[in-house]
């Protein structure tokens, strides 16, 4: 056991699932716009299709994205996250979000002091087994949403 693993850190890595499945739903897109659009808007619908899987390629596929997520750490009920460029912020995770065996995808709100709002989108690949299912485990059942019921 290394020393992130002692301290609860989850290493997130390039997901193949995640990008395959980018770059598909980006194809089926162009290839619907290209069929029942003139080619004209064909074209421009396909660039800003192009453009956005190019984005969520680097930020949640291969996490290459200076404001990729690198790493979760969950520490008495808390979870935190660090960025590619090295921040590490805390938060809460509103209620809401998919939680599956093969994927996971839920918002992290960032706290009054360090506003930044990312989304987590995770397949089973970009995390260990085992921690994957730590993750899952937290968020079905042990986070805390930031609007509780006063009753």
């Amino acid at each position: 056991m290394n020393s992130a693993q002692a301290a609860g850190i989850m290493r997130l890595r390039a997901s193949p699932a995640l990008a395959a499945w980018v770059a598909g739903t980006s194809l089926c897109a162009i290839v619907l716009m290209a069929g029942y659009l003139p080619a004209a808007a064909a074209f421009a619908g396909g660039c800003v299709v192009l453009l956005h899987a190019w984005r969520m390629l680097r930020l949640h596929a291969l996490r290459r994205h200076p404001e990729a997520l690198a790493a979760l750490q969950i520490s008495s009920g808390e979870l935190t996250w660090q960025l590619r460029s090295g921040v590490w912020c805390n938060g809460t995770i509103p209620a809401g979000g998919i939680v599956t065996r093969w994927i996971t995808v839920t918002r992290l709100r960032g706290t009054a002091d360090r506003p930044r709002h990312q989304t987590l989108v995770l397949c089973a690949d970009a995390l260990d087994a085992d921690d994957y299912r730590r993750l899952r485990v937290y968020l079905r059942w042990g986070r805390r949403d930031t609007v509780r019921n006063p009753g």
